[in-house]
């Protein structure tokens, strides 16, 4: 809370001010020492409560609270007198003064003014919450369109329609929240206060997304050519509203002759603008009306991703690098930035399945592309390029390492196979023959590279799906045996005791399911 203390006895001044500290020591207080000075004070920086005295040079006590109740009708008043007149206590009565008070000021007398001072600022701050609301909610049901009519009444009255402006449409970081930032009234302080000098200025939350406000702006000077107007309203914002959110973005829409009357088209324009700094990268974008006329031809414009796959596979990055500044480059500005996204998740797609049978590493790096956030939360073109760039890089990094060691590859094949066949009937000779090797050399070439033979790796592999079958239901012993490929059950329960240690039943009443 602000509170500005007026007497033209210094001391009185910085003694009150001591006292005041230590009762509330998150109180900002400032101090002048008559009422022309106060008055400066409160112009360059209004309060939330003012103590004053009555008798001052150059301006009184009583002439200063006339100026603040003809201007600033909000700030809350406490009077402090050395005069116990009824005439001066009649006056601060009828100037809606909260407290009138005869010197010598007690501690009490401090405690209950500011106690009033404070339960008044709630109750307002409470009541204002609770009217920026209600006009929120107004103004987001007129832009989409769903507003009743008696509430565009409402709106008509507290809004200026006819007049020119814009909207913008701030986007802040994620580490940001809007409720917070509206509900410390920094727009009405010092972050808008540049803005503000353009004309009248209104903020809100944009209730259909979490992270962003509304800026709605009513222009004194609309003539101005375009150039000029939108130099004038970078150079207001970019001292204040970036500096105070650097990460933050903002959209702004086209000047309307009428912004109240347009304020659901100027609002797509000004998120469209706040979807090209995609392209742009600019923390302010406004809105280029070329945008909405531009079309794509889907062949033209189509992603080249078998000759992409094919430059994988050869290990070729410089071309893989090439050709993904081709597409940027060549589809920069020409398609909308979702639309450009889309395009990118349907190649990721098309990638992924070529590319994921390679092996664990390229299937993983390729699950990876696969997650439409990847590219979806890209917020510049930039981004999306070197992310493409690094894993482009990871996919010839893992095709170097593969193609180093055929043999490792036919290997990963065929433990892929068991994973999924280990149920069936198998043997080192189906096996071999499936991948064309002789028996005896492919059981050598398995356990070298796997560091277990063929046959244990597969009796391994069964054992560890019996374990979880048999500890996540209550099916037979023998059930088990058959479903993951043992056609004899005591030769089960023999190797499963030899590799867990425990029989199939007190291995399912360790794992909390007695039979």
């Amino acid at each position: 809370m602000k509170l500005l203390i007026v007497d033209d006895e210094v001391r009185q001044v910085k003694a009150l001010a001591s006292v005041i500290r230590k009762i509330k020591p998150h109180f900002a207080i400032s101090e002048a020492y008559d009422g022309d000075e106060a008055w400066r004070l409160i112009q360059e920086s209004p309060v939330d409560a003012v103590i004053t005295d009555i008798r001052m040079p150059v301006v009184d006590g009583m002439g200063l609270i006339e100026r603040i109740n003809s201007s600033y009708p909000r700030i809350k008043i406490a009077l402090v007198s050395g005069y116990g007149e009824f005439g001066y206590a009649q006056k601060a009565i009828r100037s809606n003064v909260i407290e009138y008070i005869i010197k010598p000021v007690s501690y009490a007398n401090i405690q209950e003014i500011l106690m009033k001072f404070e339960a008044l600022h709630a109750k307002e701050r409470a009541e204002e919450r609770a009217r920026d609301l209600w006009i929120e909610r107004m103004i987001n049901r007129y832009i989409h369109g769903c507003i009743p009519a008696e509430e565009l009444l409402q709106l008509k009255e507290l809004f200026p329609f006819g007049q020119p402006g814009y909207i913008g449409t701030l986007e802040l970081p994620s580490d940001q929240d809007v409720r917070q930032v509206l509900n410390m009234h920094l727009y009405k302080s010092e972050l808008f206060r540049g803005w503000q000098e353009l004309g009248m200025l209104h903020v809100c939350a944009d209730n259909t997304k979490p992270r962003r406000i509304l800026l709605i702006q009513w222009l004194r000077n609309h003539r101005l050519p375009a150039n000029e107007l939108r130099n004038r309203i970078r150079h207001h914002l970019e001292p204040h509203v970036l500096a105070a959110f650097p990460q933050a973005v903002l959209g702004i829409s086209a000047i309307r002759q009428s912004i109240m009357d347009e304020l659901s088209s100027a609002y797509r324009e000004s998120v469209t603008a706040l979807d090209y700094h995609f392209y742009l990268e600019d923390p302010i974008v406004f809105h280029d009306s070329s945008w909405d006329e531009r079309t794509s031809n889907d062949h033209d414009l189509r992603l080249d991703s078998e000759r992409f796959v094919r430059l994988i596979y050869a290990r070729d990055q410089i071309g893989a690098v090439h050709v993904i500044n081709g597409w940027f480059d060549h589809h920069q500005l020409r398609l909308p930035p979702a639309e450009m996204k889309r395009r990118f998740i349907q190649f990721a797609a098309v990638v992924n399945e070529a590319l994921k049978p390679l092996s664990p590493a390229i299937q993983e790096e390729c699950q990876v592309m696969k997650k439409t956030e990847a590219i979806e939360n890209s917020r510049t073109c930039s981004e999306l390029r070197q992310r493409l760039k690094q894993w482009a890089a990871v996919w010839i990094e893992c095709l170097e390492t593969i193609g180093q060691d055929k043999n490792s590859l036919i290997i990963q094949r065929c433990k892929e196979y068991l994973d999924k066949h280990y149920m069936e009937e198998l043997s080192l000779e189906k096996i071999a023959a499936m991948f064309h090797f002789n028996p005896s050399y492919f059981s050598n070439l398995f356990k070298q590279k796997t560091g277990v033979n063929l046959t244990d790796y597969i009796i391994n592999l069964r054992i560890e799906q019996a374990k979880r079958k048999i500890a996540a239901s209550d099916a037979r012993v023998a059930d088990v045996s058959r479903e993951v490929g043992f056609r004899n059950t005591a030769y089960f329960i023999k190797m499963f005791k030899r590799r867990t240690g425990l029989s199939p039943n007190r291995y399912r009443q360790m794992a909390g399911r007695e039979h």
